[in-house]
C-alpha cells in the first residue's frame, strides 16, 4: 500500500484528504448450488429440443450488484421506484434469510433426531473463496443470504445421504432455495 507521511507544524496547514477507502469481502462456497448462486450460470438447452431449457439461467451476484447499483444511482437523484425497489430489496432478503435459518432449524433437527447417532453436517474438503467488492451497501445483501442458503444446501444433502429425508423432499428443498 502507498502512503505518504506529511509533518505538520502548525495546525492551520490544510494537507488534504486521505484517498478513497477500499475493501473486499470474501464468501466461501461447499455446494455446486451455492457456487451457482455467486458466480451464475447459464442457461443450457436440452439437446435437439429446440427452445426447451434444461437448466434456467442464474444471474449470479455480481450481475445483480450491476443492477441494483443503477437503483441505488436513481434513488439518489430522488427516483421514488428506486427508492421503492430498495425498501422491497431489504424486506425481500430479510424475508429469504429468515425462510432459510427456519428450514435449516427443521433439517438439523431432523439430523439430531436420534440419541447416541452424531450425523454431521458435510462440508466440501475444497470449499471456493470468492473475492467481492461492491459499490453499494445493497450489493451485500444477497452476499449474506447465499451463504447462509450454502449452508442449508448443506444440511440438506446431508439429511438426504443419511436418510433423514427422501430423495423427493431433497429435489423439492433444493429448488426452493434456489427459486
Amino acid at each position: 500500500s502507498k502512503s505518504e507521511s506529511i509533518v505538520v507544524t502548525d495546525a492551520k496547514v490544510y494537507v488534504g484528504d486521505p484517498g478513497p477507502l477500499v475493501g473486499a469481502s470474501k464468501i466461501v462456497v461447499h455446494t455446486r448450488q451455492g457456487r451457482n448462486l455467486v458466480m451464475g450460470r447459464p442457461p443450457e438447452m436440452e439437446e435437439g429440443s429446440g427452445h426447451k431449457m434444461k437448466f434456467q439461467h442464474i444471474k449470479g451476484i455480481f450481475d445483480y450488484a450491476r443492477q441494483v447499483r443503477q437503483v441505488v444511482q436513481s434513488a439518489a437523484m430522488d427516483d421514488p421506484y428506486a427508492d421503492w425497489m430498495l425498501v422491497r430489496l431489504e424486506t425481500t432478503f430479510k424475508e429469504v434469510e429468515e425462510w432459510i435459518r427456519h428450514t435449516r432449524q427443521e433439517i438439523e433437527a431432523k439430523l439430531s433426531a436420534f440419541r447416541g447417532v452424531d450425523i454431521l453436517v458435510a462440508q466440501s474438503v475444497t470449499p471456493i473463496e470468492v473475492t467481492v467488492q461492491f459499490r453499494t451497501p445493497y450489493s451485500y445483501l444477497p452476499l449474506y443470504a447465499i451463504s447462509d442458503a450454502d449452508q442449508l444446501f448443506l444440511a440438506i444433502l446431508t439429511a438426504a445421504h443419511t436418510a433423514r429425508i427422501s430423495r423427493d423432499q431433497k429435489e423439492r428443498l433444493m429448488r426452493d432455495v434456489s427459486a
